[in-house]
């Protein structure tokens, strides 16, 4: 499976919602977000999935990896293989705006 990625801006919400239609189900492992170091940025990650992409599911949550706004990686690795074609992310954002660099979802095509 490729990985999806995303640059995106939400100078006005203090949460930010993207999802991503993986085309198939996988089984996922990890969903990696890679905040900014430039003006506001990420604070918290919420992965939610589902198979339909109607009905969504919490799965995994992420805080950053260091220093807030330092452009550190907020990492949701506790996915434990749970299949999904659809992936939302919900992003809390410092001071409401902020920048997301990159986005990977990592998984494996079920046989």
């Amino acid at each position: 499976m490729d990985s999806e990625s995303a640059n995106f801006e939400a100078p006005h919400f203090p949460t930010a919602t993207i999802e991503f239609d993986l085309k198939g189900t996988y089984p996922l492992h990890a969903v990696n977000l890679l905040s900014s170091e430039f003006g506001g940025y990420p604070t918290r990650l919420d992965v939610s999935i589902s198979s339909d992409g109607i009905h969504f599911t919490p799965a995994a949550s992420a805080t950053p990896e260091g220093e807030p706004g330092s452009g550190k990686w907020l990492m949701a690795d506790t996915l434990d293989e749970k299949s999904a074609r659809y992936v939302r992310l919900t992003v809390a954002l410092q001071g409401g705006g902020g920048r997301i660099n990159e986005v990977e979802i990592w998984g494996y095509p079920k046989r």
